[in-house]
């Protein structure tokens, strides 16, 4: 899984420019010195057997896929991946974005993505996604972006362009892993740095395709999210659009996956808009029936479980329930407004169940309570065998439940958020820019 990207940056390790330039990137990021040189080496040596144990770099396992199949996650092992989420935070981060692009950067989600084309009165909407986009992002890309980002901010500096191209090397020697059927090093799923730099990658297309649309007759909303790409307008869509799409793309030497480019109507005669998993209603935002089922259950998980596991899922299931609220007001009318209302009846004579309900609201929802006396208990038996069939399909649900009837959740804190799926919070994300393209 070598590069011979990486094999000449560890060649030229000795040399004085090198050197320089890995004293400036671990003043960059805040590192030590060290610490860059270990990464590059254990790198290096991915795949060697030493004292009878292979040596691991980075680590493969396959989640499922929203829709259907597998997805092969290469993930770097810790020391990697927290050098990785330095140069994310430190550079890459602190490039500005459009605000037509909203995945992967605070401030912007799948709903910021949707509310574009809502309050623009979408009526026609087409969506595309690169198939493949990490593995087909290749290490060309990644190279330009490290210059644009760190090589010209160095020169700028005064640095010399030999140190500054050096420092570039290096990123993208880090950044980059030849593996599967690619035969130059290209983006892993699974690394910090990965989708801030498809983000990067994809910005100079995306601005071309605004500038196009605007040459076009009419008027249309564009918003893109990871490389999910959405355009839409009130007035039926011209062939035009997607091919300027497409021609985009394929300058970066991307596809568009067939099977995901979808044409859509909001006016009833068609198929209904869906932006991000998001469905794009009359007169708001709706979330799917089968989201909001699978945080019902893991608000009967959390309730009644201390074995629900740490911080990162506590967070997640808090931006679920912020998500109704925002949608469907601060009553949250529908099932999820429903089992909480049941769950904080319970939790008047269960002392642990109402710390951590108060834990997971943050104190800011008191209006659920009203009239929690009458609320009925959650369906326990028919949310376990509903678990059943959506277990494959969306990932980590709960798995059992123990003699009080309480679920538990099973899954890996530290596994890396499925791409396909916008619900799974904290992919990796980049620091708001306010700057728009023409």
């Amino acid at each position: 899984m070598h590069s011979l990207a990486l094999e000449a940056v560890i060649a030229d390790l000795g040399k004085e420019n090198c050197r320089a330039a890995l004293t400036l990137l671990a003043e960059m990021v805040g590192v030590e010195r060290q610490a860059i040189l270990d990464c590059l080496e254990l790198l290096n040596r991915h795949g060697e057997v030493e004292d009878g144990e292979r040596v691991v770099a980075y680590t493969s396992f396959y989640r499922p896929k929203k829709s259907g199949g597998k997805r092969l996650i290469i993930a770097p092992v810790e020391p990697i991946k927290d050098l990785l989420r330095k140069v994310k935070d430190e550079i890459l981060c602190r490039s500005s974005l459009p605000r037509f692009v909203h995945g992967y950067r605070t401030r912007r989600s799948w709903l910021t993505n949707a509310r574009v084309h809502f309050d623009a009165g979408a009526v026609y909407a087409i969506n595309l996604d690169i198939k493949d986009c990490f593995p087909s992002t290749k290490i060309q890309l990644v190279r330009r972006v490290y210059w644009q980002t760190t090589g010209r901010m160095l020169r700028d500096e005064g640095i010399p362009e030999e140190v500054a191209r050096a420092a570039v090397e290096i990123l993208t020697a880090l950044s980059t892993l030849k593996y599967g059927r690619s035969k130059v090093p290209v983006l892993p799923v699974g690394s910090p740095t990965s989708p801030a730099l498809v983000n990067l990658v994809l910005t100079p297309a995306c601005i071309r395709i605004a500038r196009a649309l605007k040459r076009l007759p009419g008027e249309y909303a564009f918003s893109i999210y990871g490389d999910d790409l959405t355009v839409s307008s009130r007035e039926p869509l011209p062939p035009e659009v997607k091919m300027i799409v497409l021609r985009e793309w394929q300058r970066l030497g991307y596809r568009a996956n067939p099977g995901k480019t979808r044409v859509m109507r909001r006016d009833g005669s068609g198929t209904p808009i869906e932006v991000t998993g998001l469905i794009l209603g009359r007169d708001r935002i709706l979330l799917p029936d089968d989201w909001l089922q699978r945080t019902e259950l893991m608000l009967i998980a959390y309730a009644g479980s201390p074995k629900y596991p740490g911080d990162k899922a506590k967070r997640g299931l808090q931006s679920r329930v912020s998500m109704v609220r925002k949608l469907y007001g601060v009553e949250m009318p529908g099932r999820v407004g429903n089992c909480l209302k049941s769950l904080i009846a319970q939790a008047k004579s269960n002392l642990v169940m109402r710390e951590r309900l108060a834990e997971l609201l943050r104190g800011k929802m008191p209006e659920v309570v009203e009239g929690s006396e009458e609320a009925p208990e959650p369906a326990m038996e028919q949310a376990v065998e509903q678990d059943r069939d959506w277990r494959t399909e969306y990932g980590p649900v709960p798995q059992s439940m123990d003699a009080r009837g309480q679920l538990f959740w099973d899954f890996d804190d530290d596994s890396p958020g499925g791409a396909d799926d916008p619900f799974v919070p904290e992919h990796g994300q980049l620091e708001q820019g306010e700057w728009e393209g023409e």
